[in-house]
């Protein structure tokens, strides 16, 4: 599951991950989509979550397909390179 974070003020906002990845929030932006083992268990998280700073908010992430190589999806079709054939002179 992902979740994006909002930052809820006027300042920038630093957030450690679980990861030991930074993540900058400009004021009033909302971050990309963040894994939720990313968060779990962050004290900084709560903290600020606590306080109003941000909010948490669900992402709406779809899975896509891996296209099958005997029946591809149309326009996902696999094509061979052509062998070159030189002509004789």
């Amino acid at each position: 599951m992902f979740e994006k974070i909002e930052n809820l003020t006027t300042r920038l906002v630093i957030i450690r991950l679980n990861s030991g990845q930074t993540l900058f929030i400009d004021p009033g932006a909302t971050s990309g989509e963040i894994p939720e083992v990313e968060l779990r268990n962050n004290s900084k998280i709560k903290k600020l979550r606590d306080r109003g700073v941000i909010a948490l908010h669900p992402a709406k992430r779809q899975l896509t397909k891996r296209p099958n190589k005997e029946n591809p999806e149309p326009g996902m079709e696999i094509k061979k390179p052509e062998p070159e054939v030189k002509e004789k002179k």
